[in-house]
């Protein structure tokens, strides 16, 4: 059990730098003077995925119920110890880490045009409620996983989910009238920027925060040194 631990663990970790990227791509698509509210919203989205996941969401996705939700396992609650031979935080943290994936690749599709308490009643409601329920239908043994549906590593339960949720924002957010001129639209060159450097120094306080006494602590300032030379 302890080496699958660390291996599940590590791939949490992995998954959680995700986050860097997201953060990274959409601070080089909007304009300068919005670059702190994305990337404030890409930090504290995970902060509300992972207590809507651990409230709700883990019951409603891997509890016991029927083929549409899970019934139990609010809080952790009534479950098992182990999951699949894994402790059972381990095993949530390495859910949670996929559902905060899903949860950040709204604040793209809706980069400057949302307000940042809306983005942050969003982010726990996709993670408390749809993406659980999704995610119950084909990895919690749901409807889905009874025709034999399967989802390996998440094109579905995760990006398709995240991304219908955006499409769907950025059809109730329309077009921005009267914002532009169409008839002299122009295209312009984006310059690069130091924001995306920013977020991975955000990134890179945090796995001190969260493994400063730890070995692993060695491989993610190692991993960040490899990504900041390319």
């Amino acid at each position: 059990m302890g080496l699958d631990t660390v291996w599940v663990l590590v791939a949490a970790f992995l998954v959680f730098f995700m986050q860097a990227g997201f953060g990274m791509v959409e601070a080089g698509f909007i304009r300068a003077k919005n670059t702190c509210n994305i990337l404030t919203k890409n930090f504290l989205d995970f902060c509300m995925a992972s207590l809507g996941f651990f409230l709700i969401g883990y019951g409603l996705m891997f509890g016991d119920g029927n083929g549409f939700i899970g019934t139990r396992g609010w809080c952790l609650f009534g479950l098992d110890a182990t999951v699949n031979d894994l402790p059972l935080y381990a095993f949530w943290l390495f859910q949670a880490a996929f559902c905060g994936a899903a949860a950040t690749i709204v604040a793209g599709g809706m980069a400057e045009r949302m307000k940042f308490v809306g983005y942050l009643i969003y982010s726990f409601i996709i993670s408390a409620l749809i993406y659980p329920i999704v995610g119950h239908w084909i990895w919690g043994g749901g409807w889905l996983a009874d025709l034999k549906f399967a989802d390996f590593a998440g094109s579905t339960v995760v990006h398709a989910t995240g991304g219908w949720a955006a499409f769907i924002g950025t059809i109730i957010l329309g077009p921005r009238i009267a914002r532009h001129c169409y008839e002299r639209a122009r295209a312009y060159e984006l310059p690069p920027g130091t924001a995306g450097e920013d977020a991975v120094a955000m990134l890179e306080d945090l796995s001190r925060y969260y493994s400063a006494r730890d070995e692993r602590s060695k491989m993610v300032a190692a991993l960040i040194r490899a990504f900041k030379r390319r």
